[in-house]
């Protein structure tokens, strides 16, 4: 008899009548005999926790609520709970009052209790549409595994799972890169729609997810896993563990309303609501931003917007394009198209949550790149003695130096912006009226929507560097803005959803 792994250890533990073959093993080898009294004192523990604790009224209302407020907890949790909940439900189970799919989806599944983080997850447990494919591929001495799925048009979540053929499970195995990759296919015409990402691991998996950032329509996914090289350490096996899982979202929920709340900015900007999609795991906000008759391509190209999402109590559900404190971000991702024909920008936005009942969007504000003709003065060789302070747009900067060698000069200045800053454009005009091309360079924080430069390092601010400026004396240059990243700020809101 060949020795066994874990899983093989503890199904051999269920069964009732244990084989002759199997007891003449474990006297043999010392490894398996050592697997066996570990697992035998897991069960054994189960068994204590299941007959000594002393449960309420199965059919009582707050036990219920008591075992699903300890499951939907986000934080990770130690054994000693993992065991409650399992002896909590077996003991439903072996009554015949087996009444809650809430704890049966959390104690079949591979998540548990301590890998669900988001509210979109905690709700797709609720209308039952885990998947439990149980595929595994071994080659050379590893076993991939994958045992759940949830999927819909929003997202695919999987945990995979890589074991020697002892039984352990390292999640550090798996690099994903260009050898080792894991997509999100539509069968029909073999269009990659989205790539995999390991995002963190449990003690009993990897949690891959998938987004797809625009609505996908149709009822089928395909999961294609090309895996060909893992490593352990220093030690790197070459093998190949491929599959294809094909992924039926024909019964997950996809629900589709439609909008036609619309806001014009002062500036012309039409904003318009489009379209809610919600999903089990969570729902798409789809608007359009049509702009002025007079707008520059370039420019518009380049705005974004800020706002978020509230109930009807006004608790926050999600912000997006907001650095404030203490927000809640469930945005998955933003994709923005434009269209040549009507002039429109059509932007989709992915949460991980969307409650179904209605809710309020409040437009916050926006960004847009504008022309600009501001221009400040400065006399480089009193900078460092006599710094210049300028108030401009909401934006405030000081600036504090000038450096120039052979190879480049450098402004140097500090500054917190109200507006925008990563899009501005920024040169510096000799007095004969020559450019020069100016590139930002260091840190920059954001943060309650205020931008605040960084020191490059120690004792030496942030740093303007003006590229070919001809290596002299000068008395006077002029710091020009020739494009500002605008915020304009905006209180709109509108009632939307069902």
């Amino acid at each position: 008899m060949n020795c066994l792994n874990k899983v093989d250890m503890e199904n051999i533990l269920g069964q009732r009548i244990i084989e002759e073959e199997f007891l003449n093993h474990l006297k043999l080898c010392e490894r398996c005999r050592k697997l066996y009294e570990e697992c035998k004192t897991e069960e054994n523990n189960l068994h204590q926790l299941l007959f000594n604790f002393e449960l309420p009224d199965i059919k009582d209302p707050p036990f219920m609520n008591t075992i699903e407020t300890l499951l939907k907890q986000k934080r990770r949790k130690a054994k000693n709970l993992k065991h409650f909940i399992l002896a909590a439900c077996f003991l439903i189970f072996i009554t015949g009052i087996y009444t809650s799919p809430t704890i049966a989806q959390y104690i079949q599944s591979f998540f548990k209790d301590n890998a669900v983080t988001d509210r979109g997850l905690l709700e797709a447990y609720e209308t039952d549409i885990p998947i439990y494919p149980n595929v595994t591929v071994s080659d050379k001495k590893y076993r991939v595994q994958v045992n759940e799925i949830i999927a819909d048009s929003t997202r695919v979540v999987m945990a995979l799972k890589i074991v020697d053929d002892n039984g352990s499970y390292n999640h550090d195995l798996l690099r994903l890169n260009d050898e080792n990759e894991i997509s999100l296919v539509d069968p029909i015409n073999n269009k990659k729609l989205a790539v995999f990402d390991d995002i963190g691991s449990t003690e009993d998996f990897n949690y891959l997810v998938a987004k797809l950032d625009e609505d996908f329509p149709g009822k089928n996914l395909k999961i294609v896993g090309k895996i060909s090289k893992l490593k352990n350490g220093e030690t790197i096996t070459t093998g190949n563990w491929s599959f294809n899982i094909p992924v039926n979202i024909e019964k997950n929920q996809r629900e589709i309303k439609n909008l036609k709340e619309k806001f014009v900015t002062s500036n012309n900007l039409e904003i318009e609501l489009t379209r809610l999609v919600y999903t089990s795991t969570g729902g798409r906000l789809e608007l359009k931003v049509k702009p002025s008759m007079d707008y520059k391509k370039e420019l518009f190209m380049r705005h974004s917007l800020m706002f978020h999402l509230e109930d009807m109590n006004g608790n926050e559900i999600s912000t997006v394009g907001s650095s404030k404190i203490g927000i809640t971000n469930d945005l998955l991702s933003s994709i923005k198209k434009f269209d040549e024909k009507e002039h429109v920008m059509y932007w989709t936005y992915t949460f991980k949550y969307l409650p179904k009942s209605p809710i309020r969007f409040v437009l916050d504000g926006y960004r847009i790149l504008e022309n600009s003709n501001e221009s400040f003065a400065f006399n480089p060789e009193t900078l460092a003695t006599a710094p210049l302070s300028f108030d401009s747009m909401n934006d405030e900067f000081i600036l504090t130096g000038f450096e120039q060698n052979n190879d480049e000069a450098i402004l140097r200045m500090k500054g917190k912006f109200f507006n925008g800053f990563s899009g501005d454009i920024w040169k510096v005009v000799d007095k004969d009226g020559n450019e020069y091309d100016v590139r930002t360079g260091g840190a920059y924080i954001s943060q309650n929507d205020i931008i605040t430069l960084q020191d490059e390092k120690l004792n030496t601010n942030y740093g303007f560097r003006i590229n070919q400026l001809p290596l002299k004396n000068y008395e006077q240059l002029i710091l020009k803005r020739k494009v500002i990243e605008r915020r304009y700020q905006s209180n709109w809101a509108v009632i939307i959803g069902n």
